[in-house]
């Protein structure tokens, strides 16, 4: 194996590995916070891992490269997506973000509430 495909392969699957990273974090946020723009974000990253894969599948059945046409399509969409919805998810959590510092819609962030209980002499 020559240094430039082993190149190519180390920086696969350091994409993989931050592309799962990035998914496992979301997924663990969404599912803490429940807002819906880690729900985007997630989608975003699966459809990151699917655009992944497209591009990658024919280079493990075939070591020419040579891949269909409807694999680099499906491929370069589902990276498209992943761009769109990742601009958008990533816009819905700044913009949460600032009306939460601007005091939000009437609602308390439940670690910031007071806790008014009486503490005693």
């Amino acid at each position: 194996m020559t240094p430039n495909i082993t190149f190519y392969f180390v920086t696969l699957a350091v994409s993989f590995v931050g592309l799962v990273g990035l998914l496992v974090l979301q997924l663990g946020a969404l599912t803490r916070y429940r807002h819906v723009s880690f729900l985007i974000l997630s989608l975003a990253t699966t459809c990151g891992l699917v655009g992944f894969f497209s591009f990658v599948i024919p280079f493990w059945w075939d070591p020419s490269g040579a891949s269909p046409i409807t694999l680099q399509v499906t491929s370069g969409t589902f990276v498209i997506l992943q761009w769109v919805l990742g601009l958008w998810g990533t816009f819905r959590l700044f913009r949460s973000y600032g009306e939460l510092r601007r005091g939000g819609a009437g609602r308390a962030v439940p670690t910031e509430t007071p806790n008014n209980r009486w503490r005693g002499p």
